[in-house]
């Protein structure tokens, strides 16, 4: 993807010049040459990193010249005959220094050597470059750690999620990051270096559920990926994490099963949710079913129209829901409703209960003109056998609401006390 023209300045080489220039350019690299008798024939405005500077033997250096080149990085090799003149603080001017003498073959050697450490150095940058950019390029939150949970390396995203830049995340535990004491931890508050634990000792990519407090988002919920970083001999340096920020799409999911389990109008739960919470709730426990319907209610729909039919329907079920408010109240549909009493219950309390949602209701069906026709009639059914499915016990509660309409309109029956009639009746 990369191509760099390297521009190669040879000081006082002499006959090296032709050694050189028969060298070929690798790949992705192109090169030209000049020879110079001195250092300061160099312009400094042409100098950058794709600059190679070989010095042969220059007496008239100086070390401040030197360091005026050093400062726009350029590659600077030195060649020197009598090694032992340098002095310590002199090898760090100099990327390379090769000593004299040098054979056309040595010399070949040594340039193709400093093409393969600038190819390399370049492949590096690119590589590096890749990867910055693919994981700041990515919305959710990446690092990379130690394993003695020093962060080594963050994208974008996790450092908008602190509220802090690279400078105050790389470099740093999880507690300096997260705004979090030692002290907080040994209380119980959440340590990322648990998981991290946990993934090196299995040797393998695990999965965790993680709730963090985002700079800008609040309280956000986590998927996490982390996965152990091994060297050459399989032995765990660090690790990687990956996190998801998957809050809207619970949110989402809440939302769907929500409008799955509820009665779009009444928010209500519907008969789905009905059947499967009391598969899930009855077991050998004592249950019970009070169906209740709404009496001459069609006539509300086809004298007054169906946005009178759904306002009685919202006062029928907010009466249900204040009468009755830690039981599952439920729409069945149109304007049936039955309310499910897992466990058992006093008898006289129930009683109660139903008495007070007639006359709430009855309160309800008297503040418009198009409710004065209505009441509500109840069934009630009920067993401690478990063996009853739950369509049978809703089929009983269903005959005594019937029988409640046709003989005792706007009151409620259980089934037991009209059982006899009812089998009469059919």
């Amino acid at each position: 993807m990369y191509h760099c023209n390297l521009k190669i300045h040879l000081i006082n080489c002499g006959a090296m010049d032709e050694t050189i220039e028969k060298v070929q350019p690798l790949d992705h690299f192109t090169h030209e040459i000049f020879s110079h008798d001195n250092l300061s024939q160099v312009r400094l405005e042409e100098v950058d990193k794709d600059t190679i500077i070989i010095i042969n033997n220059d007496e008239s250096l100086s070390r401040n010249e030197i360091i005026s080149y050093k400062k726009l990085q350029p590659t600077i090799v030195l060649i020197i005959d009598k090694p032992e003149v340098l002095f310590e603080s002199d090898l760090s001017l100099f990327d390379h220094i090769w000593t004299l003498p040098l054979t056309p073959l040595l010399m070949r050697y040594h340039f193709k050597n400093l093409q393969n450490d600038l190819k390399m150095a370049k492949d590096f940058w690119l590589t590096q470059n890749y990867f910055n950019t693919l994981i700041n390029s990515i919305p959710d939150l990446i690092w990379f750690k130690r394993k003695d949970g020093i962060h080594l390396k963050v994208n974008k995203a996790f450092c908008e999620a602190v509220a802090k830049d690279f400078n105050d995340v790389e470099g740093f535990d999880h507690c300096h990051i997260w705004g979090i004491t030692p002290e907080q931890i040994a209380e119980g508050a959440y340590d990322c270096q648990e998981s991290e634990d946990q993934v090196i000792a299995a040797g393998k990519t695990l999965v965790f559920n993680e709730e963090v407090l985002h700079s800008k988002r609040g309280l956000i919920q986590l998927n996490v990926y982390k996965s152990p970083i091994l060297d050459e001999n399989n032995q765990a340096l660090g690790t990687v994490g990956f996190a998801q920020d998957i809050t809207e799409l619970l949110a989402q999911q809440e939302t769907i099963l929500k409008m799955a389990q509820t009665d779009a109008l009444t928010n209500l739960t519907n008969r789905r949710y009905f059947y499967r919470y009391v598969n899930e709730t009855r077991g050998d426990n004592f249950l019970t079913l009070c169906y209740i319907d709404l009496d001459n209610f069609k006539s509300i729909n086809d004298n007054f129209g169906h946005p009178f039919g759904d306002a009685a329907i919202l006062g029928a079920a907010e009466v249900l829901k204040t009468t009755f408010p830690d039981e599952l109240v439920t729409r069945l549909g149109g304007d049936e409703f039955v309310v499910t009493i897992v466990g058992e219950y006093d008898i006289k309390d129930l009683i109660g209960r139903l008495e007070f949602l007639l006359s709430q209701a009855n309160e309800f069906f008297k503040l418009h003109e198009a409710f004065k026709s209505l009441a509500m009639s109840i069934g009630v059914a009920w067993t401690t056998d478990p063996s009853i499915s739950v369509d049978n016990l809703l089929r009983m509660s269903d005959e005594a609401l019937y029988y409640c309409k046709k003989h005792n309109r706007g009151s409620y029956i259980f089934y037991d006390d009209v059982r006899n009639k009812i089998l009469k009746e059919e």
